[in-house]
């Protein structure tokens, strides 16, 4: 997440129209992925193939989630 931030930052401190739609288009993305983890993930411990805690399962998507955003934010980046 460090190096997303100083990848970010000389372009998202810009504030201009450039920077809201990488962040709209990332979040957007990252909403599509997520939700398709999410599912695989669903499966995966309904058919016990998959044996994890509860507390397991929020830190994989909690993790998911930054991982995912600030991956599409340097993507979107570099292709704008």
């Amino acid at each position: 997440m460090a190096f997303a931030f100083d990848h970010l930052y000389p372009q998202f401190n810009q504030k201009d129209e450039r920077v809201d739609a990488i962040r709209q288009k990332g979040m957007y993305q990252s909403i599509f992925i997520v939700l398709a983890i999410l599912i695989v993930l669903m499966v995966l411990i309904q058919f016990n193939l998959l044996m994890i805690t509860t507390l397991e399962l929020i830190r994989i998507i909690i993790s998911v989630i930054i991982v995912t955003i600030w991956t599409n934010w340097i993507i979107l980046s570099n292709k704008m």
